[in-house]
């Protein structure tokens, strides 16, 4: 035996090799080394600072590398750790140059050290934050993960007792913290296991613990003089686990195997070979032990270890009680057992069978109980005898019941059995229960659950739970005469908890405690509160804690159902008040129930007889109000009150799908671009809800549309990327969006207008989900709610001009769906002869009723001349709303006419028209007025649940009205008046037609218009308010007469009075006090007085709010502010808020005003209209204050002037900074975009590349940036009327700049009337930031030249006659003033203006001057003056190329890198008989400015373009370039034997309108950016080309274009004049 149990040691030892082996060679392994790799091992100091700020942190890193490296991402809220980080920067610096050989310093010619510079990388540090893993979120990491034993095991117990035997400490079961099983502890000795854990790793790590207590105590340890290190302690615990659990038939091999490895210091295993004798002679021991134990264990166990409450015993005895046997009945109750005693009995007696025949037990058994014998007399249970049943049968003297015993009888066999196998409780405990018996005899199920909860308790934790269950069941004893003050309920839990958690040793979780205190103190019942810490104790031992997490679920429902959380039955009970079927509330929340409708009632308290308390029904709210005490709600009601709210939930999930379907439409059907959110409904079934899309489709799951709802959506626009919406939905959550934060499993969907895609949110990234929107689509269409998104019945023009264009987009997408829709309706549904009867209904399910009748109609006015339409719908149609909706001469319209045959479809509108009518029908039906009668029963009510029936009935004005009772409760519960129609009149009736009643019939007939006067004379009013000519007058009845008060209409009190005497009427009361006003009631309007006094209280309220705006935000803010110019010019006022250095600016329009909130950091947060064009800015501004909830701050006036300049300096300074938005993000209104605002134009010009990219196929090729309105528009001193719109566009993809913008502009772009110049740079070329500083530097100097114009025409005009003294030439005075200025040479300047604006008598001069000086002023803070340090430059080279097609340079002949002498030679042998296009000569100019390197044209077809060579500063100021023009103009006059003129003059022509000269106005100023940034180098090229390299550049091509448009103009024989405003000089 014993080398059996060797062998087989041998055999499990190696296989526990082998199987670590391989956990050393998995892929598993490699993972986990992988992972670990990717963490940084950071400093000792590094190291130290991620202790001190988290102590538990184990595996850290950045953000960004949690994102990038392991899928996962930072949870919400969470605080980083700060550490230092290196930050190197490389700085480039002059140092001596030193020789490599000698390491001295290199001496020039000079005799000085000679210098060079290098890049030095200087180290520095940062502060960084990174994030310990349990801050993060997403996919797991790659771990040697011990995975959870799981299993039971049918000899645990015997095992686990035998192991407790075997074991040198004692093993407690315990709450073991953190991830630990379990542990050994050194000092206290003893073992301590985790609860709640399965079988099988129970058991694994009681021997692993035991292996701990034997061979690796201090004690033991120092004793054989041995010193293990923890890697040994653990491989050698482990591997004995695995030994002895795999003897006893447990596979541990999962959790043991890589528990060691990840303890295996290296793949040898060393420390598992050097402990193999060791562990295999200790598994031996621990095995042969533990099966020593158990076999004893065995021997003594009784039959039936302990009874339940639910089990049945049979007693059988015979032959005068020789004869005996106890059994077990299973499958039977104890009442059925004694059915089934009976029956066999009365067979036997009835001789229908014999004992011999067949026992008892055998018939029992047929009738389906199972039979296990106890105890017996042949010897079976000898050693656990007993003497307790259920049913006792004795063949001598027949049939005994439990319930035919004595009480002391049922008390001591009760207690024998709950005690069974040994004794528990305590001779005063037994007492108890026989007390208990006698005093509640018969009642056998009270005893019985009595003793039962005794032995539960004593279970769960010991004697003193017991004590307290006694107590408790003692208090149910009849009261004596002097009873003990009792405890509270709430004070009972209290000492209860403490009570079990002492005696079991089993500590409660703090929210457990708080769940029972709170219970307590609802439903103060102490039976209760016993029974719940009983099944807590219970749930809490064992792995139950599913049983445990429905527990407190079911008691936090039954706490959740009290009608006010804030009050339980406690208050109630010990304010004397103990009503069946009534819940207790505080004041608030009656008020709050009584306002929803339902009733309330006052309880007043009785301490002597608490059940019979008082109630009475609360019946306005001002009773509830005046009473301080409790009141209470009746079960019933609280229940209809529950059913109302559903109602309502119902009713608001029908608006939220109604809303969710028209989103929906507008998304998969629209014309504009919109995106959605979609998200799993919470607590559903969808498993792989959060799931990676990987980790799905492994497990199984398919990503369905049907698993989602819509959450949110909204228009999309081009630079929208998928990143920008999963940022935006973590950090900064729209307000509308009621959505979890946008994670992993969700889903994007975005109408890209020429597509439509859905994106799956993956652990990293997205992944695309092609089947979902067209499930999504099915859906839809299958969804019969009838919501539809409106019709747009606005015009185009409309739609732009309100700002609402994709409105009208989307409906006019949906219009043209429509008419499809019915023209295959039609085809679908026409045999040749006749339409399908049904053949309209499907089109008016899909597009509702207004849609389909617009289209409709639309067809039928513009074919109206057709006669095959019937007059009918004709003149159907004429009376349908059809805006004339006419675009740039095209009839808009004509889209949604319906292209069928005229005769059928016809027919279709007929159909059609039924099917809108039977709809209509169906839906009057089902909201059909009833009749009700005298007979009238289970009339269901609005509002009302359950039915009702008529008890009485009455007749006023000729109308009758019912008081009905409710079909189930009658008169408990409050009455309802209906009228004869079912319209529900009057409610919370307690007394029949009471005032009340009758108050409510009188305000329905009042508003049916019938007058109630004399109707009812035992209704009389209390107060009644009338609208008599210009004031209101209202009168209330007091105790001694009448109190009355005049309004004004603005609600001012005027005059008011008493009228004493309360024995006249009311009517002859107002005919007194109106006499004496000189008024009468015959003009008198009445109003309703509760609403008069709530104007009259608001009006007040308005009063204060008034005083508090003019405190906060003074009328000085607003002075001078003319709104008919400011709606012209878009002047506006700014104000700052003292507090939060947040701004508010207010424009006025057109409508009335339009409002923007900016932030501290000039950010826009919020804009809105208020329409309303007939009130002042003033009273504009207050109303947007209070509506914003701002009123109550104090402000300060900011020049408006001043803020438009701050915050377009703040949107440049962000572009410069880095910061790339799509838009400048600028919504204010500007006159000089006649009322659009930068954004809009911006947004606009986005919209209008993104239609072009997707016309020419590149919508995925390009990647659109941003936008910017720039050139004079944006310069308000620049801009004149005729003046382009010029916007920037940067882009990102393979495209040409010149094919871009000639796509671009090729049918040109409007703008609330201004013609747009879009002008495309890519990214690689230029960035939009070099642009935009580029542009502005240019627009400076163009200011600052207009300035100077400016100022010499006021001079000129200001003292004509000294000026024509003083200056000769006016171009050369203009040009003098412009150096100063950018020379800041202005102080005189200055003081002239300032002297002439003290001095001057002439209002106009002094306003002309102070303009100028303002100008001035502003004029030198321009970017232009910011000058960068120069660097040394190379020296400047130039070359020249020819090419025979100068627009195709690969058309034809191309030569380059020649000199300008070799280039004439090649140009002129060009033969013209076989030209390609226009040839002719271009430079290349290499002065080390990369912005301005590569190829431009020169001359072509015999002319120089001085004009577009001009428009360049760089080049109009390198003499290179200058020399090329000057000897090319002398090359071109001796061949064409002229003389060179002393002035030239150039004209540009772009399309067909004609531009100022290049040096005054060139493109206008506004067009100078572009032509600046057309000259921007090919950032990838490099400066010089070898012979025959083709290039050809943005502003070659614009070049060209000019020149095919100017050749063109000069075909015409007639030069349109050229334009100037007043005093404007051209440069």
């Amino acid at each position: 035996m014993a080398n059996n149990i060797e062998k087989q040691l041998k055999e499990i030892s190696e296989r526990l090799e082998q199987g670590v082996k391989e956990i050393f060679t998995s892929e598993r392994y490699t993972e986990y080394l992988n992972t670990m790799s990717k963490f940084h091992n950071y400093s000792f100091n590094n190291t130290l600072l991620i202790t001190m700020q988290k102590p538990e942190a184990t595996l850290v890193a950045g953000y960004q590398a949690w994102q990038k490296k392991f899928n996962r991402h930072v949870k919400r809220g969470e605080k980083g750790i700060q550490i230092i980080a290196p930050a190197p920067i490389r700085e480039k610096q002059e140092i001596e140059k030193i020789d490599p050989v000698t390491k001295e310093p290199v001496i020039g010619d000079d005799g000085q050290p000679e210098t060079e510079i290098v890049e030095m990388v200087i180290p520095r540090f940062r502060i960084t934050t990174v994030f310990d893993v349990s801050q993060t979120e997403g996919e797991p990491i790659a771990e040697l993960e011990v995975p959870e034993l799981t299993g039971s095991v049918q000899f645990y117990d015997t095992f686990m007792q035998a192991l407790q035997n075997i074991s040198p400490v004692p093993i407690r079961m315990m709450n073991v913290e953190g991830e630990a099983k379990g542990y050994y502890h050194q000092t206290e000795k003893y073992i301590a296991i985790k609860e709640d854990m399965s079988n099988v790793q129970t058991m694994k790590t009681g021997v692993h613990e035991v292996s701990h207590a034997l061979l690796h105590d201090r004690e033991v340890m120092d004793a054989e003089g041995v010193l293990k290190d923890q890697t040994t302690k653990e491989v050698e615990a482990e591997s004995i686990a695995y030994i002895v659990c795999n003897h006893f038939g447990l596979d541990t091999s999962e959790y043991s195997f890589t528990y060691i490895a990840s303890w295996c210091e290296s793949r040898d295993m060393k420390a598992l070979k050097a402990s193999m004798d060791t562990i295999r002679k200790t598994s031996a021991e621990i095995i042969g032990n533990i099966e020593t134990q158990m076999h004893e264990i065995e021997l003594e166990r009784p039959i039936r270890e302990t009874f339940h409450r639910e089990d049945v015993i049979l007693h059988l005895s015979g032959s005068m009680g020789s004869e005996y046997a106890y059994d077990l009945v299973e499958n039977m109750t104890a009442e059925q057992l004694q059915e089934n005693v009976k029956e066999y009995v009365s067979r036997l007696e009835q001789k229908e069978i014999s004992e011999d025949e067949k026992s008892l037990e055998e018939f029992l058994e047929d009738r389906g109980a199972a039979i296990t014998v106890l105890y017996a007399s042949d010897g079976v249970g000898e050693n656990y005898p007993i003497d307790f049943f259920d049913v006792e049968y004795d063949v001598d003297t027949g049939i005994t019941y439990f319930s035919e015993l004595t009480p002391k009888e049922q008390a001591e066999m009760l207690v024998e059995k709950a005690e069974f196998p040994r004794t528990i409780f305590t001779e005063e405990e037994k007492a108890f229960v026989t007390e208990y018996a006698e005093t509640f005899p018969g009642q056998v199920e009270r005893l019985n659950d009595l003793v039962w909860d005794m032995r539960e308790s004593y279970e769960e934790a010991g004697t003193n739970l017991v004590h307290e269950v006694i107590q408790a069941a003692r208090a149910n004893f009849p009261t004596k005469e002097f009873p003990e003050e009792r405890e509270s309920t709430m004070q009972y839990a209290h000492r209860l908890i403490e009570a079990a958690e002492t005696a079991s040793h089993e500590n409660f979780t703090e929210s457990q405690r708080n769940l029972i205190v709170n219970f307590a103190y609802k439903m103060d019942d102490r039976d209760e509160v016993l029974g719940l810490v009983n099944r807590m104790l219970t749930a809490n031992r064992g792995d139950r804690s599913e049983v445990m997490r429905s527990l407190v679920h079911e008691t936090e429902a039954q706490m959740d159902n009290f009608p006010d959380g804030r009050i339980g039955f406690t208050e109630m009970h010990e304010a004397g008040i103990r009503l069946e079927h009534m819940y207790p509330l505080e004041k608030n929340r009656a008020v709050e129930l009584y306002r929803e409708g339902a009733e309330v009632f006052l309880l007043h308290g009785n301490p002597d007889n608490p059940e019979q308390a008082g109630q009475i029904l609360a019946e306005t709210e001002n009773v509830i109000l005046g009473h301080d005490g409790i009141f209470g709600i009746t079960e019933t009601e609280w229940e209809v009150h529950k059913e109302r709210e559903a109602a309502a939930a119902r009713q608001e999930k029908l608006e939220q799908d109604s809303a969710e379907k028209i989103d929906e439409t507008l998304l998969f059907h629209g014309e504009s671009g919109r995106f959605a959110i979609y998200q799993m409904d919470t607590g559903g079934e969808h498993t792989y809800q959060f799931m990676g899309f990987e980790s799905a489709k492994k497990l199984g799951y398919t990503i369905e549309g049907k698993d989602y709802r819509m959450v949110y959506a909204a228009p999309w626009i081009p630079t929208i990327t998928l990143e920008d919406i999963f940022e935006r939905f973590n950090i900064n959550r729209p307000n509308d969006f009621h959505g979890h934060s946008l994670s992993v499993s969700d889903v994007i969907v975005i109408n890209r207008t020429a597509e439509t895609k859905a994106y799956y949110v993956d652990s990293f990234g997205f992944e695309e989900l092609p089947d979902f929107v067209q499930q999504r689509m099915e859906m839809l269409e299958n969804n019969h709610t009838r919501a539809y998104p409106p019709v747009y019945k606005g015009t185009l023009a409309q739609a732009m001009e309100e700002r609402d264009v994709d409105a009208y987009l989307d409906s006019r997408k949906l219009n043209i769906d429509c008419k499809k829709a019915i023209e295959e309706a039609i085809a679908l549904n026409f045999d040749g002869l006749h339409l399908k009867e049904d053949a309209a209904k499907q089109v008016l399910e899909q597009f509702g009723e207004e849609r389909m009748t617009f289209v409709m109609a639309n067809t039928l006015r513009e074919l109206s001349y057709d006669g095959r339409f019937s007059k009918q719908n004709k003149d159907w149609a004429e009376h349908i709303e059809i805006p004339e909706n006419i675009n740039q001469g095209k009839n808009l319209n004509q889209d949604y006419v319906i292209e069928s045959h005229p005769a059928v479809l016809d027919g279709f509108i007929d159909m059609a028209r039924a099917e809108i009518r039977m709809q209509k029908i169906e839906q009057a039906l089902d909201e059909a007025e009833v009749t009700i009668t005298a007979d009238t029963r289970g009339f269901e009510a609005d509002g009302h649940a359950g039915t009702w029936h008529t008890v009485d009935e009455r007749e006023y004005a000729g109308e009758k009205f019912f008081f009905m009772e409710h079909d189930e409760y009658g008169s408990d519960v409050a009455g309802i008046i209906v009228s004869e129609h079912g319209q529900l009149v009057a409610e919370d009736l307690w007394n029949g037609y009471d005032a009340g009643a009758l108050e409510a019939i009188s305000e329905y007939l009042q508003e049916k218009g019938i007058s109630v006067e004399g109707l009812m004379p035992e209704l009389e009013p209390d107060e009644l308010a009338y609208k008599i000519d210009d004031r209101y007058f209202a009168i209330q009845r007091t105790e001694e007469g009448y109190d009355y008060t005049f309004y004004a209409l603005d609600y001012d009190e005027i005059d008011g009075g008493a009228y004493d005497n309360p024995d006249i009427s009311m009517q002859q009361a107002m005919e007194d006090i109106l006499e004496d006003e000189e008024m009468s009631l015959e003009n008198a309007v009445p109003v309703d007085y509760e609403d008069l006094m709530a104007e009259v209280e608001e009006a007040g309220e308005r009063q204060m709010q008034l005083a508090q705006l003019l405190k906060n935000c003074p009328p000085s803010i607003f002075e001078d502010y003319d709104r008919e110019r400011a709606v012209d010019t878009c002047e506006g006022i700014a104000m700052q808020f003292t507090k939060s250095k947040g701004y508010l600016t207010v424009q006025a329009t057109e409508e009335g005003y339009f409002y923007i909130f900016y932030d501290s950091d000039l950010h826009e947060i919020h804009s809105n209209d208020y329409d309303d064009p007939k009130v002042s800015v003033q009273k504009a501004t207050y109303e947007i204050l209070k509506s914003e909830r701002m009123d109550d701050m104090e402000c300060v006036k900011v020049d408006y002037k001043e803020f438009e300049a701050m915050t377009i300096q703040h949107s440049k300074d962000l572009l410069q900074a880095g910061e790339l938005r799509a838009t400048s993000e600028i919504g204010r209104d500007e006159a000089a975009l006649n009322g659009l605002s930068r954004a809009e134009v911006e947004r606009g010009v986005l919209y209008h590349a993104q239609g072009i990219l997707e016309d020419m196929g590149l919508e995925n090729e390009v990647e659109l940036l941003a936008a910017r309105v720039h050139g004079s528009r944006s310069r308000e001193e620049l801009y004149r009327d005729d003046s382009d719109l010029d916007v920037v566009l940067s882009y990102r993809g393979n495209i040409r700049e010149d094919s871009f913008f000639n796509e671009l502009n090729a049918h040109g772009i409007a703008m609330a009337g201004i013609k747009v110049d879009i002008n495309p740079i890519a990214e690689k070329r230029i960035t939009l930031a070099e642009y935009m500083k580029e542009a502005d530097a240019y627009l400076d100097q163009q200011e600052i030249k207009k300035l100077a114009v400016d100022l010499d025409n006021f001079s000129y005009e200001y003292d004509t006659y000294e000026y024509k003294d003083t200056v000769e030439n006016r171009e050369e005075q203009v040009e003098k003033i412009t150096e100063d200025i950018l020379n800041k040479k202005t102080e005189c300047l200055k003081d002239w203006l300032v002297e002439v604006s003290e001095e001057s008598d002439i209002d106009s001069d002094v306003i002309t001057a102070r303009s100028l000086l303002s100008r001035l002023e502003d004029a030198e803070r321009f970017s232009i003056f910011d000058k960068q340090p120069e660097q040394e430059q190379p020296e400047a080279t130039i070359s020249f190329y020819v090419a025979e097609c100068m627009e195709f340079p690969v058309m034809g002949e191309y030569h380059n890198n020649l000199t300008l002498e070799e280039a004439i030679k090649i140009y002129e042998s060009i033969p013209a008989e076989r030209l390609h296009g226009i040839k002719g000569i271009g430079f290349d100019l290499q002065d080390g400015d990369e912005n301005y390197s590569g190829e431009y044209e020169l001359m072509s077809a015999d002319r120089i373009r001085r004009d577009l060579i001009d428009m360049i500063p760089h080049y109009k100021e390198s003499p290179l370039v200058q020399k090329a023009i000057a000897d090319m103009e002398k090359y071109l006059d001796e061949k064409h034997g002229r003389v060179k003129e002393t002035e030239h003059t150039t004209e540009t022509v772009i399309g067909s309108g004609q531009k100022p000269s290049a040096v005054a106005a060139d493109r206008r100023a506004e067009q100078e950016p572009v032509s600046v940034n057309r000259s921007q180098p090919q950032k990838a090229e490099p400066a010089s080309r070898a012979k025959g390299e083709v290039k050809k550049s943005v502003l070659q091509s614009l070049k060209d274009f000019q020149a095919r448009a100017k050749a063109q103009e000069q075909n015409k024989t007639t030069e349109k004049s050229k334009t100037h405003k007043k005093g404007e000089v051209e440069l």
